[in-house]
């Protein structure tokens, strides 16, 4: 089992491919739920979850090919994560090793310490997991799970979405749309807002990107 441990400093990454990754966009998936292809205000972003919370919920969901979001019960099933494939696994309610000491399974583990309230700062941790995950995803075979508590709706979406914003070059309602196809979440107000800002700084990169 290799075992990689977090670190709580903040990095100032704010996008993981740069101009190389920017893309012609001419539909958005945001302009298809009614937002627009601005960064929407949190209130929408609020009201636009609220709709998709017929999404499933179910121990682990794939929201990108080879991504999962899913539980503490399903990272600790090792038999389910065998079952799944996940050669990777990112806690972000803990920063301890997990409790992956299966030989012939060995898994890479990351934790991040993050708690569960509005007031807390996830973005410290946003490009140090999404380099993880990008990383894990770039492994011949790699199979990604995002959890943090039981029920898993804020704390590991958020670092999800913001991989996805990040290294797959989606504005945060493309992220949105794309991960609640799979399965509902209910990141915080506070971690929206954190996401917004992430939001507002890559599109601004990105309009960067289009001067000649």
């Amino acid at each position: 089992m290799q075992v990689i441990m977090a670190c709580a400093k903040q990095d100032n990454c704010m996008s993981g491919q740069e101009c190389t990754s920017c893309r012609n966009q001419t539909v958005c998936m945001s302009e298809r739920s009614g937002l627009g292809c601005g960064t929407p205000s949190l209130n929408e972003l609020i009201v636009e979850l609220k709709k998709r919370a017929h999404c499933c919920q179910n121990k682990a969901d794939e929201v990108w090919p080879n991504l999962y979001l899913g539980t503490a019960s399903a990272a600790r099933d090792l038999n389910y994560l065998q079952c799944m494939g996940i050669t990777h696994v990112l806690n972000v309610a803990d920063n301890r090793s997990g409790p992956y000491s299966n030989p012939c399974m060995p898994i890479s583990y990351y934790g991040v310490q993050a708690v569960d309230l509005p007031s807390f700062d996830i973005s410290q941790y946003f490009c140090e997991t999404s380099k993880f995950i990008d990383q894990a995803l770039k492994t011949p075979g790699g199979k990604v799970l995002v959890h943090c508590c039981d029920i898993g709706l804020s704390r590991n979406s958020t670092i999800v979405l913001a991989y996805l914003m990040i290294y797959r070059n989606r504005t945060l309602m493309e992220a949105i749309c794309l991960v609640t196809r799979e399965r509902y979440i209910r990141p915080n107000d506070g971690f929206l807002q954190q996401l917004r800002n992430l939001d507002m700084r890559l599109s601004q990169r990105r309009k960067l990107c289009y001067l000649p």
